[in-house]
C-alpha cells in the first residue's frame, strides 16, 4: 500500500433490506372537485365534452402511430402497381413485380420518415431498376414507345409520391405520426 492509505479493512456491511415500494399516485376524480361544483351545468357539460374529445384525439393517434408502417407500405405499394401497370406497356410480369418493390419502399419511407421530397427521391431507382429491367418484355412495342411511358410515367409517380409525401408531412406536423 502506498503511504498515508489506510492499512485495514472494514467488515463487509450487513444485509440491507430493499427500499419500500413508493405508493402510486392517484389524482381525485375533477368533477368532485369544489371549483368544478361551482360551474353552471352548462359549463361543466362544455368542460366534459372537452375532456372527451382530448381522449378521442389521443386514441385517434395511438392508432394512426400503430397503422404507419401498414399505411406506407400500402401507399407506395399501389403507387407503383399503378405507374407499372398503368403508365406503361403492361405485361403481367411487370405489374406482379411492381407489387414487392412498393412494399419496400413504403416499408422504407416508414423507416426514414420520408417527406416530400425523399418519398420522390427514394422512388426514383426502384422506378428505373423496373423499367429497366422489364424493356424488352413485349417483341409489339418499340423501345421508343417504352422510353414514352417510362418518361409518362416517371412524371405520374413524381406527382403521386409527392402527394404521399406532403400527407405524411402534415401528419407529422400535427403529431399525429412519429
Amino acid at each position: 500500500m502506498p503511504k498515508g492509505y489506510p492499512q485495514h479493512i472494514d467488515e463487509p456491511m450487513g444485509y440491507v433490506p430493499p427500499p419500500k415500494p413508493v405508493p402510486v399516485i392517484t389524482f381525485d376524480d375533477v368533477e368532485d372537485e369544489d371549483w368544478f361544483q361551482r360551474l353552471p351545468p352548462a359549463a361543466q357539460e362544455e368542460c366534459r365534452d372537452a375532456w372527451a374529445a382530448g381522449e378521442a384525439r389521443d386514441a385517434q393517434r395511438e392508432h394512426l402511430a400503430k397503422s404507419t408502417l401498414t399505411r406506407s407500405m400500402a401507399q407506395a405499394g399501389l403507387i407503383f402497381l399503378f405507374t407499372e401497370s398503368c403508365c406503361a406497356i403492361p405485361s403481367w410480369g411487370h405489374t406482379i413485380a411492381a407489387i414487392p418493390v412498393g412494399l419496400a419502399v413504403g416499408a422504407w419511407w416508414h423507416r426514414t420518415g420520408a417527406g416530400r421530397f425523399r418519398c420522390m427521391t427514394t422512388s426514383v431507382v426502384p422506378y428505373a431498376a423496373l423499367r429497366l429491367a422489364f424493356v424488352g418484355d413485349s417483341d409489339r412495342a418499340s423501345l421508343q414507345a417504352y422510353c414514352i411511358f417510362a418518361v409518362l410515367g416517371f412524371l405520374m409517380l413524381l406527382v403521386l409520391t409527392a402527394g404521399i409525401g406532403v400527407v405524411r408531412e402534415l401528419r407529422r406536423a400535427d403529431d399525429i405520426d412519429h
